[in-house]
């Protein structure tokens, strides 16, 4: 029999947003179950470190990682990891550097010295291979691009939350999700978003956030005018905000047959108002693209059958 402090906490938990969408009937448990295992799944992925990373994806060989870690650019850095660390003073890493043979390695030299070791050599090598740097050197040296670096990093660094992943699964719809997201305030902030992407770090957002409240403005606007998102960032993490895909479409054209299809759906005027542009009827689902989320129900009222969503700004279309 549980006590009054045990009963209390209990009461007080807060309730996950799985069990939730099973109480409302939304899903069932065995969807949860299955949600809960691809997620476990991704999160034993995040674990790895960038340049194992990097090998996994197909991105770069394992005699490519190996060249990056040997490259002066990355081995440099031993002496500020031995500072660090307090395996070394400052005034000694300075004679260190003064005395060695231009040729040697700093590592070689540290190690000569007596005052690293070959264990923390390799503490060194480890911390390298999820450095920024290792990925940027990458880069500099063409082994992969710039857009194939940042893909990876966010696909391997996001833990999607359980909603996404029912959504990815068609287990159920976003507008669903939100739907009970909403009832309950379960969305997930933008800030929190953002830092679970990569996107920005905490000492950055928390400048941003005191700007908002200062000035009023909105959050993804303030990380734009201070540049330290892009839109295209952005318009990812407010896509993952509502569990909706975010996609470009610059250039996209319609025929003249998907035209007058898509006219009888929703009208230039309506399509203005909410914010939505029709792309495609493919047998019984409708595609369509949301400048505002917030508008999902409005979305869904246009078609009694599937409709897929993506977010997007739409500046070209309205």
């Amino acid at each position: 029999m549980l006590n009054r402090v045990e009963k209390d906490h209990i009461e007080h938990q807060p309730v996950r947003i799985g069990t939730l969408l099973v109480n409302e009937g939304y899903i069932r448990k065995a969807d949860l179950a299955e949600a809960i295992e691809t997620q476990h799944k991704e999160s034993q992925a995040t674990e790895l470190a960038l340049g194992k990373l990097l090998v996994k994806n197909g991105l770069i060989s394992k005699h490519q990682l190996q060249i990056l870690l040997e490259h002066p650019e990355l081995r440099e850095d031993i002496g500020t990891f031995a500072v660090e660390k307090g395996l070394i003073g400052q005034h000694q890493l300075s004679e260190c550097l003064r005395k060695k043979p231009q040729q040697q390695p700093l590592a070689e030299a540290l190690v000569a010295d007596g005052y690293l070791t070959d264990r923390d050599f390799k503490a060194f090598i480890e911390q390298q291979l999820n450095s920024v740097k290792l990925g940027e050197l990458a880069v500099t040296l063409g082994m992969i691009s710039d857009t194939s670096l940042n893909q990876m990093v966010h696909k391997n660094r996001y833990l999607r939350t359980i909603g996404e992943i029912l959504c990815d699964l068609n287990l159920i719809s976003p507008l669903d999700l939100n739907s009970v997201l909403t009832k309950y305030r379960k969305h997930l902030k933008l800030g929190e978003i953002l830092l679970k992407m990569g996107l920005t770090d905490r000492p950055a957002l928390e400048t941003a956030l005191r700007r908002q409240e200062s000035r009023g403005d909105l959050l993804g606007k303030i990380l734009l005018q201070e540049g330290i998102l892009s839109e295209d960032q952005l318009f990812s993490a407010l896509a993952a905000q509502f569990n909706i895909p975010f996609k470009k479409l610059e250039g996209y054209t319609y025929s003249d047959h998907e035209k007058e299809a898509l006219a009888k759906i929703i009208g230039k005027g309506f399509s203005h108002q909410i914010r939505t542009v029709p792309l495609s009827i493919e047998g019984s689902t409708l595609t369509v693209a949301v400048a505002d989320p917030r508008n999902l129900k409005a979305v869904h009222s246009l078609w009694s059958k599937r409709v897929d969503l993506l977010y997007s700004p739409l500046q070209q279309f309205l």
